[in-house]
């Protein structure tokens, strides 16, 4: 298909006029703050404005070694955090860049190699297995092409695109087949754009450590100013000089506030990051340490974060009448790909096969001997017959080979239903053998083998999960998968594990009043099916409880959840832009195992923090 170039693209001056009219193709980021931005963005805190007024005070009074002292306190503290922030910009930004893509266009009738950022509204992209989509549009030609549009939906099946289905979204990916298509709509134009747009609004609400911390300091200044103004009116009763009771009361006032607390909690903070970062759990902000400790609530994402996100082979069941060997061989045959310089093109799921047969060299010789079949003639797969077949000439006789859907292959077999409602895909295989060459007739067929794939689970998920769980933290799965996928790996990981659990779907929810689902809440275990808008009212509903919440995914569809929740965690390498802007932690090794670790850590932070407020009590008390 892409030997010979039919489409004419953008000449450079249409480039440039497209840029000005729609402008480029760059999803709007939260404005890029320098380290003199990050130093005093490290002042905003009730805690720090007492100490810079008492420092000035001090000075006042003439007492230049202690404010002297406070101010180096403040700057000292200050210096902490920028350095830990600007230590975690610079890896996330590394992470980013991992993700930039090229993409082949057509430029004049020439095929260029372009950067993501510089695809414009009316060019030509032709794409193939492996390719980031990098804008949104329409397919012009389409061949066996299958998308993941995970990062948009949560599917974690590739989607295969059809005349009936040409739209595609920016940051879905080419899993098989190729196509081309005609990019309508770029930057904060596209689907992905938008939710970055409506995430970044919400970016920067407090951390429930900082406004535990905003209720001590006030509680610290309620105090301090109560205690004073006792001591100067009682001074004024006892007849002391004004000045000198004045002095006194400021100098009182100076001694109660605690001026090392915010350098110790802020050393305390960064050395917890430190040891959460030793865990892959990168943290973007301080404070969200603590909130991470006080988590009761973690809504996941599935695809990406409890499963691999990547499909595979899980087993291949003889139901037929053929030896094992003659079985793989039929199966090998009916496999749709071919190699394009070294390169194996086809659908998804036959290059699944394919890489299962095949990843053993010694087993992909001993098979390619076999494999001498002449074949005379076949049928592609499309969506209206759901399957594919070839026909080949053996020993003199004709092979008819058929690979497709279970429920057409193999509508009598109870095994199919038993693993589809239990979420995995299946196909089927059936096979025609005769003497003379028939037309294709997929009901003359014998049905030889189902083939079970499925979205492995990450190997160490059940027990994070259990771990998780045993703390106290409650769990739920938040899809955009199909209910039965959702509901197995939910029961496989241990979040689904009680009668009293419930699965439900998008259209539940939406058939249940918010009075309803809060009561009703702590028994919903999975949503299945789920949009952004479900996701950010599970979350709305659980705070509403008092519930701290952490959400998880690494799509687009998952941001504005992420940037609602209390805290907020992102997949570091498989996490779309949107995610990674939105969340306050980035998990470097995309794994849920390290959510567990990082809440373990996070309580030692909390534990530490702690310590250091009863530290400073008894401190102050005994000043007084």
């Amino acid at each position: 298909m892409m030997d010979k170039i039919e489409f004419k693209g953008l000449s450079h001056d249409e480039v440039k006029r497209s840029i000005e009219e729609h402008g480029r193709n760059i999803l709007e980021e939260k404005k890029k703050e320098n380290l003199f931005e990050l130093f005093l963005k490290e002042f905003k805190s009730p805690l720090i404005y007492i100490l810079l007024f008492v420092s000035f005070v001090t000075f006042l009074m003439k007492d230049y070694s202690d404010a002297a002292v406070i101010l180096a306190i403040v700057v000292i503290n200050s210096i902490i955090g920028v350095t830990q922030s600007y230590r975690t910009s610079n890896i996330i930004n590394s992470l980013k860049s991992l993700s930039v893509s090229k993409n082949k266009v057509i430029r004049g009738e020439a095929l260029k190699e372009v950067p993501i950022t510089d695809i414009v509204v009316g060019d030509i992209v032709l794409l193939s297995s492996g390719d980031i989509v990098p804008a949104d549009g329409k397919l012009l030609e389409i061949s066996e092409l299958n998308i993941n549009e995970s990062k948009i939906n949560g599917e974690s099946m590739p989607v295969l695109k059809s005349e009936d289905d040409t739209t595609l979204f920016r940051s879905t990916v080419v899993s098989s087949g190729s196509g081309i298509m005609i990019c309508e709509k770029v930057g904060h134009e596209t689907v992905i754009g938008k939710l970055t747009k409506e995430i970044i609004n919400n970016i920067g609400q407090a951390t429930e450590f900082e406004k535990k911390m905003s209720r001590i300091t006030k509680a610290i200044l309620y105090g301090v100013v109560v205690s004073v103004s006792l001591i100067f009116v009682l001074g004024l009763y006892k007849g002391y000089d004004i000045l000198d009771i004045f002095k006194v009361s400021i100098s009182l006032a100076v001694s109660a506030i605690p001026e090392g607390l915010p350098v110790v909690l802020t050393m305390v903070l960064a050395i917890g990051a430190y040891r959460m970062a030793k865990v892959n759990a990168l943290l973007k902000n301080l404070p969200s340490g603590s909130t991470l400790a006080s988590v009761s609530y973690i809504c996941t994402d599935k695809t990406g974060t409890l499963t691999a996100g990547d499909i595979s082979v899980k087993k291949i069941i003889n139901i037929g009448d053929l030896e094992k060997d003659e079985l793989n061989k039929m199966i090998i045959h009916s496999l749709d790909i071919e190699d394009v310089a070294g390169k194996m093109i086809g659908s998804g799921l036959d290059l699944k096969l394919y890489d299962y047969f095949f990843k053993d060299k010694s087993n992909k010789n001993k098979i390619s001997r076999d494999l001498e079949w002449k074949e005379t003639k076949e049928i592609p797969f499309t969506s209206q017959t759901k399957y594919n077949a070839k026909e080949y000439k053996k020993d003199g006789y004709y092979v008819q080979v058929y690979k497709g859907a279970a429920e057409f292959l193999a509508k009598d077999n109870k095994e199919v239903d038993q693993f589809t409602k239990s979420g995995y895909r299946v196909l089927a295989l059936s096979t025609r053998v005769s003497k003379r060459s028939y037309g294709f007739d997929v009901t003359k067929s014998k049905p030889q083998a189902i083939i079970i794939f499925e979205d492995k689970i990450r190997h160490d998920v059940a027990e994070a999960v259990k771990d998780v769980l045993a703390t106290g933290v409650k769990i739920m799965m938040i899809t955009g998968d199909n209910i039965n996928t959702a509901k197995h790996v939910a029961k496989e990981v241990g979040i689904l594990h009680h009668k009293d659990h419930i699965s439900l779907e998008s259209k539940d929810l939406e058939a249940m009043s918010d009075q309803e689902l809060k009561e009703s809440i702590d028994r919903i275990k999975v949503i299945a099916r789920a949009n952004p808008l479900d996701k950010l009212r599970i979350i709305k509903i659980l705070q509403s409880k008092n519930e701290i919440v952490a959400m998880t995914g690494d799509g687009v569809n998952d941001g504005p959840a992420i940037a609602a929740a209390n805290i907020g965690i992102s997949m570091g390498k498989t996490g779309t832009e949107v995610a990674k802007e939105a969340a306050d932690l980035v998990l470097i090794d995309d794994n849920f195992a390290s959510i567990r670790n990082g809440i373990f850590e996070a309580r030692v932070i909390l534990e530490n923090v702690r310590k250091t407020l009863v530290f400073y009590s008894l401190l102050l008390s005994v000043k007084w």
